[in-house]
């Protein structure tokens, strides 16, 4: 006699939170170079407008131009550098207007892909959200500096995304959150209110998610991202 299947629980695949890579590829040159500028422009250590020659890139990683040149076309997919005419590859500046309207991309995306999500979501979904809140507010002592911050905050908006099953509005999702990512970074920085503020708005997030209550979880995604767009405005205006 047969014996009944069981559903297996779901459980989210390991990977790089920032860069999504599986780890069994990780350790590729490709996507060594890819991480490392990544990480480069993610931190600031490579400034708006520097400009990335591929055979000093190739040089400094000990590699040929052919993966450099892989690395810098992923990263100008993700909108972190751009391709000029008789200039090659520069590190790319976002004007304020390009900025507020990756947000309201992510506002108007992420606001449609919850309330897909919710009817889909497993309660092991609501618990590995809930772990990813707890390592970003630091719960067991553990500091969170600003990357990290990043890559957890990433990692729980793909978690209670992910049961809608659009992987291609997923993919734009995370290419927004990396051309922005730079920017909340510096604006995390600089100040302990935006992170407990936005610990909080994940907070209600979660419980919304947990209540099935698809037009709260709704507005509280769109309410989290704007919030955060209009504070990174504001700082990025006294800056430049």
């Amino acid at each position: 006699m047969k014996q009944p299947k069981t559903a297996t629980p779901y459980r989210a695949p390991i990977l790089e939170a920032d860069t999504g890579t599986p780890r069994a590829s990780y350790p590729t040159l490709h996507a060594r170079i890819l991480d490392s500028l990544r990480e480069d422009i993610l931190s600031g250590a490579l400034i708006e407008g520097t400009a990335l020659r591929q055979d000093q890139l190739a040089s400094r990683y000990g590699a040929s131009r052919i993966p450099v040149r892989e690395a810098l076309l992923q990263l100008e997919g993700e909108g972190l550098v751009r391709q000029q005419a008789n200039r090659g590859y520069t590190v790319s500046k976002l004007s304020l207007a390009e900025i507020s309207e990756e947000f309201d991309l992510r506002a108007m995306l992420e606001a449609d892909l919850i309330m897909r999500a919710i009817p889909l979501m497993k309660r092991q979904h609501l618990s590995d959200a809930r772990e990813v809140l707890d390592r970003l507010e630091g719960k067991g002592g553990k500091i969170v500096d600003a990357r990290e911050w990043g890559e957890q905050n990433w990692l729980f908006h793909r978690i209670l995304l992910e049961p809608a099953r659009r992987e291609r509005t997923l993919r734009i999702i995370h290419n927004l959150h990396r051309s922005g990512g730079r920017y909340v970074r510096m604006h995390m920085s600089l100040t302990e209110r935006t992170k407990e503020g936005a610990d909080i708005e994940h907070r209600k997030l979660l419980r919304a998610c947990a209540e099935r209550d698809v037009h709260e979880a709704r507005r509280v995604m769109a309410e989290h991202i704007l919030l955060a767009r209009d504070e990174l405005l504001v700082v990025l205006g006294n800056r430049r």
